[in-house]
C-alpha cells in the first residue's frame, strides 16, 4: 500500500508543482514584486510543460506586467495568446483606461485557438497512415510544433512524434504504432516554441480490414441490431425451444392422466 501511495504521489507531484508555480508567480505580482513575478512567469513558459489553462494565466499576467512597464507591443502579443486560449477572459480590473481599451479591442477580435485532425485516405496497420492537422485562430508565431501520441487499443506505451507546424501539417503514423491492433487512439497537440500545450484534439483510427468487416465500427458506433433473416435472430430459437419443450411436457401430462387402460380417439373415450 505504501508503494502504491508513493507512486501516486510521484505522478501527481509534477502537476502540483506546475499549479503552485503559477499561483506563486501571480502572488508575487499581487504583492508588488514585479521583477520576481515576471521571472517566475517567464520560467514557466520556458520550462515547456504547461497546459492551456496555465498558459492562459501566465500570458494574461505577462501582458499586464508589460502594460504596467509601458511596453504596449509586448503586452498586446501576450494578451492575443491569452485571449486565443480563453476568449471570454474578463478585462483585468487593475488596468488603466488606455490599457483597458487595448485589452477590450483585442478581446473583441479574439477567437478560440483550436486544432483539428483527420486521416487522409484509409487508415492501415500495415503501412503508414497520413493524418492532416489544421490549427485555427493561432496568433502569429504562437504554434511552432505539432505532437502526436498514438496508443493502440491493445495497450502499451504510445508512439510519439513531434514535427514543425505548417499550413496544414501532415503527420505519418507508421504501422509499428498500431502493434497489430484494430484501433489506434491518437491525441494531437499544438505546441508553443518551448513545448507548452496550447490546444489538443483526439482522433480514433480503425484500419481498413476492421472497417470492412464491421462498417459501423469505423465511425465508433455500435453495430445496428436486427435487419437480417428471422432464423438468424436469437429470439427465434428461444421461441422454437419453448414450443418444443412445451409440447413434450403436454404429452407427458396426458399420458399420466389417461393411464395405461385408456385410449383417446376422435370421439368419446372408450374404456377397455
Amino acid at each position: 500500500m505504501r508503494s502504491f501511495l508513493l507512486c501516486v504521489a510521484c505522478l501527481l507531484a509534477p502537476l502540483a508543482a506546475r499549479a503552485q508555480s503559477v499561483d506563486e508567480a501571480i502572488a508575487a505580482y499581487e504583492a508588488g514584486r514585479i521583477d520576481d513575478a515576471q521571472a517566475r512567469l517567464e520560467a514557466i513558459v520556458a520550462r515547456g510543460r504547461a497546459g492551456p489553462d496555465d498558459l492562459h494565466r501566465v500570458h494574461l499576467h505577462l501582458g499586464i506586467l508589460a502594460a504596467v512597464m509601458g511596453e504596449t507591443d509586448r503586452a498586446e502579443r501576450a494578451w492575443r495568446l491569452a485571449l486565443a486560449l480563453r476568449p471570454a477572459t474578463e478585462t483585468p480590473a487593475e488596468l488603466a483606461p488606455a490599457q483597458r481599451a487595448i485589452f477590450e479591442r483585442l478581446r473583441a477580435q479574439a477567437a478560440a485557438l483550436s486544432v483539428r485532425a483527420a486521416a487522409v485516405g484509409a487508415a492501415s496497420n500495415e503501412a503508414a497512415t497520413t493524418v492532416r492537422v489544421d490549427v485555427a485562430n493561432a496568433p502569429d508565431g504562437s504554434v511552432t510544433q505539432i505532437r502526436s501520441l498514438a496508443t493502440p487499443a491493445s495497450g502499451g506505451a504510445p508512439w510519439s512524434a513531434t514535427v514543425g507546424a505548417g499550413e496544414p501539417t501532415e503527420l505519418a503514423i507508421p504501422a509499428i504504432a498500431w502493434r497489430a491492433a484494430a484501433r489506434l487512439d491518437v491525441v494531437i497537440e499544438a505546441l508553443d516554441a518551448h513545448g507548452g500545450v496550447l490546444a489538443r484534439t483526439e482522433l480514433t483510427l480503425r484500419h481498413a480490414q476492421a472497417s470492412a468487416a464491421h462498417p459501423a465500427l469505423a465511425t465508433g458506433e455500435a453495430p445496428a441490431s436486427g435487419g437480417g433473416s428471422v432464423v438468424e435472430e436469437a429470439w427465434f430459437w428461444v421461441v422454437i425451444g419453448a414450443l418444443v419443450l412445451g409440447g413434450a411436457a403436454l404429452g407427458i401430462g396426458l399420458a399420466l392422466t389417461l393411464g395405461p387402460e385408456q385410449y383417446v380417439l376422435e370421439g368419446p373415450t372408450i374404456e377397455r
